[in-house]
C-alpha cells in the first residue's frame, strides 16, 4: 500500500470531521436512512438522536462528497458484502474509506477494517 495512503487518523477521528453533515449507516439486519452525525464520543456515535458503535456497523456512509479526491481502484472482499470495486481514499489506524458508484452517483463511505477480509489493487 502506498504511503500516501496510509493516514494516522481513526475511525472515531474520521467521523468528528463529519460532525453536523448526514451519514447512513448499515450493519447486520439495519440499515438506516440519511440522519444529522450529531456528536462523536469515545466510543459511541449520535446520528438523529440514537446512539451506535461505529466499530460494530458494517458501513457508514458520508453523504456531501468532496468535489475532487484521488483514488486508487481496488477490489475489496469483506464480511457483510462479498466482494466488489471500489476507489480507495485512503487507510486509516482502524478502517478505510472508499468511493463507489451506486445508482449512478457516486458515494463517500467508512467500512471498520474488522469487516475487511482483503484489498487488492485491480
Amino acid at each position: 500500500m502506498s504511503r500516501q495512503l496510509k493516514i494516522r487518523l481513526t475511525l472515531l477521528q474520521r467521523l468528528r470531521r463529519h460532525v453536523g453533515r448526514n451519514v447512513s449507516l448499515v450493519a447486520k439486519d439495519f440499515a438506516s436512512e440519511p440522519g444529522l452525525l450529531q456528536s462523536v464520543g469515545r466510543q459511541f456515535i449520535r446520528v438523529t438522536g440514537q446512539l451506535f458503535v461505529p466499530s460494530t456497523l458494517d458501513q457508514i456512509f458520508l453523504h456531501a462528497l468532496a468535489a475532487r479526491t484521488s483514488t486508487i481502484r481496488v477490489s475489496i472482499r469483506t464480511t457483510f458484502r462479498g466482494t466488489f470495486t471500489a476507489g480507495l481514499v485512503h487507510v486509516g489506524t482502524d478502517y478505510i474509506e472508499i468511493i463507489e458508484r451506486r445508482n449512478k452517483t457516486l458515494v463517500k463511505s467508512l467500512i471498520p477494517l474488522n469487516k475487511i477480509v482483503s484489498l487488492e489493487r485491480v
